[in-house]
């Protein structure tokens, strides 16, 4: 279980069962291809699962909507928080499961190819340069490397190493060498932290932990660094360490039920970040899946209707996000698994044909560093898992509800995609 604060049993606010129910009716409306519930299976409505989740009670939307923006960009109260215990940061992390010197790459070589690698994360080139810059315009920068000697271009190799360990999916050693060179070194550790969480990770409660983690150092840079975002050229930096915090809340908020999700100030916190990055960097391709998932996820979780009318999410914009960013990079795998999962949050089994074509396709990509090669092999696990609901007679929802019931039960990451030892979920 996730380590959460004890909270008492009691029955959700009005606004919010009435939230509920209008989520239970729209997905039933939605659902064209088959009952919510299989033959002999009596399915829980949306306001008994809260109760049985045992969550406490719910303030009203409205007021969460703005406890969400008085408390800032960067805020996450305790009670919003998983308690870490730092077992997950020192006990030995799991290996990628393919040969890391594929993408052990020389400095010269991540020089040469920074722009194709950092296609997606859009991270400047730390050069001798660019850290010049930012400790003489941030003094969080130099105060967070109270050791530095002056010596950019030795920092310059050592946070590249940090990257090196990166793209070969040596996460551990990143995180730990990245903790050495202040938030230079950090945010590609950081990075490195995020992506184990999400695919190497079996452990469910675990990869929570990992992923607040995570964004608690995300949301520390940030905070210290909130000037980046008055200066466009400090916006690829800025906007790298907003993702990095709202990403780790955002994987966090897609595996609970969404009556925790809202406890939590979860969604409006992940959408008030999305909202930031894409007012930053409207062309920034991570930016755009990113509040197209978010979206998507919102569908997913309360339906159509009070996805649009409560928080804004809207099929056009969802679809038109994820083409955009298709065509700034055609080949990122996780750009086109976001989108077939998109796919099937907003039309269910009716368009699963068109969600298998993109996870077919991501499945193939070509990777040029582990991070790629993680995101194609957790394509083609949940390409088997598609495939499986495809020939499935029961509805998406029935799916879903079952899936996430295995994994709670089983206290499995289904993102993880460590052979023999993290299957996909075939539903029988």
């Amino acid at each position: 279980m996730i380590a959460t604060p004890c909270r008492p049993r009691t029955l959700p606010s009005v606004a919010f069962t009435m939230l509920l129910a209008l989520s239970s009716f729209a997905e039933a409306i939605d659902d064209e291809t088959a009952p919510a519930t299989t033959a002999g299976e009596a399915g829980p409505s949306s306001s008994e699962e809260a109760i049985m989740d045992g969550e406490a009670k719910f303030d009203e939307v409205e007021a969460l909507k703005k406890k969400a923006a008085q408390e800032g960009d960067w805020e996450q109260g305790k009670d919003e928080q998983i308690a870490i215990n730092e077992r997950v940061l020192t006990k030995t992390w799991n290996k990628p499961p393919f040969n890391p010197q594929v993408f052990d790459y020389t400095p010269e070589q991540m020089k040469a190819n920074w722009p194709r690698i950092m296609q997606l994360l859009r991270v400047p080139y730390p050069s001798p340069e660019y850290l010049r810059v930012r400790f003489r315009e941030f003094p969080a920068f130099k105060a967070s490397y109270p050791d530095f000697d002056g010596d950019f271009d030795k920092l310059s190799a050592d946070v590249m190493e940090v990257w090196r360990l990166f793209f070969r999916g040596d996460y551990q050693d990143a995180m730990r060498a990245g903790n050495k060179f202040g938030f230079a070194g950090q945010i590609p550790g950081m990075v490195s932290q995020i992506m184990y969480a999400i695919y190497l990770e079996p452990n469910l409660a675990d990869k929570h932990m990992l992923l607040q983690d995570a964004a608690n150092v995300c949301r520390k840079i940030g905070q210290a660094l909130d000037g980046m975002q008055k200066k466009k050229e400090f916006h690829d930096d800025y906007v790298i360490i907003r993702v990095g915090y709202s990403y780790g809340i955002a994987r966090i908020a897609e595996d609970v039920p969404v009556p925790t999700a809202i406890a939590r100030n979860y969604i409006f916190k992940v959408l008030d970040a999305a909202n930031d990055v894409r007012r930053l960097a409207p062309e920034h391709p991570l930016g755009l899946v990113f509040r197209a998932g978010i979206d998507a996820n919102v569908i997913r979780k309360v339906g159509k209707a009070a996805g649009r009318i409560t928080f804004g999410a809207r099929q056009t914009e969802i679809r038109e996000f994820f083409s955009h960013a298709l065509k700034t990079v055609p080949d990122a795998a996780v750009v086109r698994y976001e989108y077939a999962n998109a796919i099937m949050y907003m039309d269910k089994k009716r368009k699963i044909a068109e969600a298998l074509a993109q996870l077919n396709t991501a499945a193939g990509t070509k990777p040029q560093f582990s991070m790629e090669a993680l995101d194609a092999m957790y394509a083609a696990k949940r390409r088997k898992e598609v495939e499986a609901l495809n020939n499935w007679p029961g509805s998406f929802r029935a799916f879903e509800r079952k899936r996430i019931k295995y994994q709670r039960q089983n206290n499995q990451n289904l993102y993880c995609v460590l052979p023999n030892v993290c299957p996909p979920f075939i539903i029988q």
